[in-house]
């Protein structure tokens, strides 16, 4: 389990599947950041979720921009 940080004002622009993959979070601030998939056809069947968590708790998402996600943009489970 990893904890207490903070994803803030980035831009992630060249993912091919997913930016940000996290399982198992005790505390996190994701806000501020741009993400952007490329959206051109050869790309589409990659893409997934902008951000996935899986097994958190509290964790803030804000104020962000997401962008051409295949899935989701954000999915979170197991809370």
């Amino acid at each position: 389990m990893i904890g207490d940080f903070q994803f803030t004002n980035n831009q992630y622009c060249e993912a091919l599947i997913k930016h940000i993959h996290l399982v198992g979070l005790d505390g996190c601030l994701i806000e501020s950041n741009t993400f952007f998939f490329p959206s051109y056809v050869g790309e589409s069947t990659t893409k997934s979720n902008n951000i996935y968590i899986d097994y958190c708790n509290f964790v803030i998402i804000d104020g962000n921009d997401l962008f051409e996600a295949g899935e989701e943009s954000i999915k979170i489970t197991r809370f």
